[in-house]
């Protein structure tokens, strides 16, 4: 019985054993499981880009956008708080950065910790090469096969493009008249689209032309600004711009600046006044009719940017429609009295005016108007140089040099003989002007007119050997005589100086004083001045017509 009571005993107190082992091993499977797992409370994972003293920035966090430019080092920083983990053992880390780099990395990136909740920490720098946007994913893989994941967001930026004038406007190279370019506004866009990089854009006037004394202002010093002036680009010829963010190729834009300028055919055969508005020249034609006008295009490679319409087809139609060469002969056909423009545009926009032509289409004046008879005038030894002119050389220089211009090229000259009329009443040799008196009965130019009249001639020039006036010829507005004298005449004087009298005559037109020298009427000025303005022609138009 002893003996059985014994082992009863022994039997209890072998299984309390053993249970014994078992709670101890138990405890400290559990103890050791506890110190091995890491339970990851919290992740945080952040970006920034460097400041000049080398510290780094954490402004940047996963409720943020950082923006850096194309070859920046970019540092994407994470950080976690094991919440338990005495051996502080290692995590493993797994960086994804959304542009097809991954990796692992336990490198501190020397950001700063606090050390009361910060536990592991790791960090990746990133060469930005590319521009777009970017996602970093930290990825922290825990015991028991779980993870804990974290991100940030980046745009790495570049100049995508860059752009004249307004959003809407074209880039990569636009054709300018030269009337807009005093101030000339240009912008740059992003890639991705948002804000810009800190000192972003850079901008640079990388060729102008020759002499162009063109400024391109930004603020404060084409750093940081996304949009930049231009001014004074005045000078015709290219100007390229480029901007560019951190290291990437330059983006630029050529800007070209038009310049047209309108001039007088030589073999012309109606008018051109480019006096009374140089910006904005006047040409005549007849109804019907078609003349040419040369058109200068600089820089003469870019002239087939240069388009040709008419503001009224109906009045004025103009050939070719677009220039191919600098000069253009540009042929313009009157189609109905009246006035046009014949604008110059880049590329037939409208609101890209270069220079502008009118046209006055008017008719032409009847030849049954335009008839003038040429009489020399003989008083004893007063008799004139017969051999200054030619009826037909006066006629050519009337109706091909000087009224052409306002349409009215039908002139005849006829006679060239002579007449003999006791005139010089006071016996000075000279034909007497009173200007108050003369075309009245006994005055010397009507003595003249009563021995020499010719009704069947529009207009009567009688020819004296001399003058008491300087300008060697007078008559009066809107009347059928005149006189003019051959002493100190060369031939080219004296059809200029019977063309200006006929000015009065047959145009209605007065003496221009001052500011024209080379106008037909110009009572001062250079040698045979011709040219008639386009005031003037509507004023012999009004006349004749």
């Amino acid at each position: 019985m002893f003996g059985h009571t014994n082992d009863k005993d022994y039997n209890n107190r072998r299984i309390s054993f053993c249970y014994l082992i078992f709670a101890v091993v138990f405890l400290v499977v559990l103890s050791r499981g506890t110190t091995m797992a890491c339970n990851v409370s919290s992740l945080e994972m952040f970006c920034s880009d460097e400041d000049s003293d080398g510290a780094h920035d954490e402004d940047y966090d996963e409720n943020d956008t950082l923006y850096v430019s194309v070859g920046d080092t970019v540092y994407f920083c994470a950080r976690c708080n094991h919440g338990y983990n005495p051996d502080h053992e290692d995590l493993e880390w797994e960086w994804e950065f959304g542009c097809g780099h991954s990796g692992d990395d336990d490198s501190n990136c020397g950001c700063s910790e606090n050390p009361d909740d910060l536990d592991e920490h790791t960090s990746h720098t990133y060469g930005a090469s590319e521009a777009g946007e970017y996602d970093p994913t930290i990825e922290v893989d825990l015991d028991g096969g779980s993870s804990r994941y974290a991100n940030v967001h980046v745009h790495v930026v570049k100049v995508n493009e860059v752009y004249w004038n307004t959003e809407d406007d074209p880039t990569g190279h636009v054709y300018i008249p030269q009337e807009y370019a005093t101030i000339l506004y240009l912008g740059a866009r992003p890639y991705p689209s948002g804000l810009w990089p800190d000192d972003e854009p850079d901008w640079e006037l990388s060729t102008e032309p020759a002499g162009s004394s063109a400024d391109l202002t930004c603020d404060p010093d084409c750093e940081g600004s996304a949009y930049v002036t231009l001014e004074d680009a005045t000078t015709p010829g290219d100007y390229v711009l480029k901007a560019r963010c951190g290291t990437q190729p330059w983006e630029d834009i050529t800007l070209t600046v038009l310049q047209c300028e309108w001039q007088e055919d030589s073999s012309q055969t109606y008018g051109y006044d480019e006096f009374t508005s140089s910006s904005q020249p006047w040409k005549s034609v007849k109804d019907g009719d078609s003349d040419d006008v040369e058109l200068t295009t600089d820089p003469s490679t870019e002239a087939s940017h240069v388009d040709l319409e008419s503001e009224n087809t109906s009045v004025v139609t103009v050939s070719p429609s677009s220039a191919s060469n600098s000069p253009e002969t540009v042929t313009v056909t009157g189609t109905d009295v009246g006035q046009s423009d014949i604008e110059a545009l880049v590329d037939s926009e409208a609101s890209d005016l270069i220079s502008t032509l009118s046209v006055a289409v008017y008719d032409e004046v009847a030849s049954t108007k335009t008839q003038v008879k040429l009489v020399y005038i003989t008083d004893g030894a007063l008799s004139p140089n017969t051999s200054l002119i030619t009826t037909s050389g006066l006629k050519d220089y009337l109706k091909d040099d000087v009224f052409n211009q306002c349409v009215a090229n039908t002139f005849s000259v006829g006679g060239g003989g002579t007449s003999t009329v006791n005139y010089d009443l006071n016996s000075d040799g000279k034909l007497e002007v009173d200007n108050f008196g003369f075309f009245l009965l006994n005055t010397e130019p009507q003595k003249i007119i009563n021995a020499a009249n010719d009704g069947t001639y529009d207009y009567i020039v009688f020819v004296v050997k001399d003058i008491s006036v300087a300008s060697r010829g007078f008559t009066k507005i809107n009347n059928r005589y005149a006189f003019v004298a051959t002493d100190g005449q060369t031939g080219s004087g004296l059809k200029r100086t019977i063309a200006h009298e006929l000015g009065h005559a047959f145009g209605n037109l007065g003496n221009i004083t001052s500011g024209d020298d080379d106008n037909l009427m110009s009572a001062s000025g250079p040698a045979n001045p011709k040219c008639l303005r386009k005031g003037q022609c509507d004023t012999v138009q009004a006349h004749q017509n």
